[in-house]
C-alpha cells in the first residue's frame, strides 16, 4: 500500500506545476481581458478552478 502511495504521489507531483501554471495563465489572462471588471477573489478563484482559500493563500517557503 505505501509503494502505491508513493508512485501516485510522485505522478502528481511531477503534473501539479504544469497544472498550477495553466490555471494562473487563465487567470492572468482574464484579468488581462477585464480590467474593468470583477476581479475579484471569488472571481478569480472559479477562474483557477481553487477554492478561495486556496487561491487568496501564500504559496509556502517549503523546509529550509
Amino acid at each position: 500500500m505505501t509503494e502505491i502511495r508513493t508512485i501516485q504521489t510522485m505522478q502528481t507531483d511531477a503534473v501539479a506545476p504544469a497544472a498550477y501554471a495553466r490555471r494562473f495563465d487563465a487567470v492572468l489572462a482574464y484579468i488581462d481581458a477585464n480590467l474593468d471588471g470583477d476581479l475579484s477573489v471569488d472571481v478569480l478563484s472559479r477562474i483557477a478552478h481553487f477554492s478561495k482559500f486556496h487561491f487568496s493563500t501564500p504559496p509556502s517557503q517549503g523546509s529550509k
